[in-house]
C-alpha cells in the first residue's frame, strides 16, 4: 500500500507531463499547434451526448451547449470554461467527474475518456473557436 501512494503521485505527475508536452512552450497561440483542438470536434461531442438538457428549450436559465458562444457565456453559476486550465474548468470537472462537482452527463452513458480528453485538449490549448 506505501509502494502505491509514492506512486500514484508519480505517475499522476509524469501523466501530466505527457499530456502537456505536446502544447507549444514558447507562448504561441493555439491555432499554431499542430494539436490543438478544433471547436467544431467539441461541439460534436455536446451534440451527442449533453443537448438532452443542455440547449435552449430544455435549459432555462441554466447552461446551454448549443454553441461556442453559449460555452463561453457559461451558466447562472459563472463561467465553464477557464481558457488554458481545464483544472479550473467546472466543464471538465463535472465532465470527468472530480470529487465535488456534479457529474455529467448525471444518467446514463458517460462520456469516453476519448471525448473527456478531446474536451481537455480544447480547454488546455486556449478554448478557441
Amino acid at each position: 500500500m506505501k509502494t502505491l501512494i509514492k506512486v500514484a503521485p508519480a505517475a499522476a505527475i509524469l501523466t501530466m507531463g505527457f499530456a502537456l508536452s505536446s502544447y507549444p512552450a514558447d507562448g504561441a497561440a493555439a491555432s499554431e499547434s499542430p494539436n490543438a483542438v478544433k471547436y467544431a470536434d467539441v461541439q460534436k461531442v455536446f451534440n451527442r451526448h449533453c443537448l438532452k438538457c443542455h440547449d435552449e428549450h430544455k435549459s432555462g436559465d441554466a447552461i446551454i451547449l448549443t454553441s461556442f458562444e453559449m460555452v463561453m457565456k457559461g451558466g447562472k453559476d459563472g463561467k465553464i470554461v477557464i481558457k488554458g486550465d481545464a483544472s479550473k474548468s467546472p466543464l471538465f470537472l463535472a465532465i470527468s467527474g472530480a470529487p465535488g462537482h456534479s457529474a455529467m452527463p448525471p444518467k446514463g452513458r458517460k462520456l469516453s475518456a476519448k471525448d473527456i480528453h478531446l474536451i481537455q485538449d480544447w480547454i488546455e490549448s486556449g478554448a478557441e473557436k
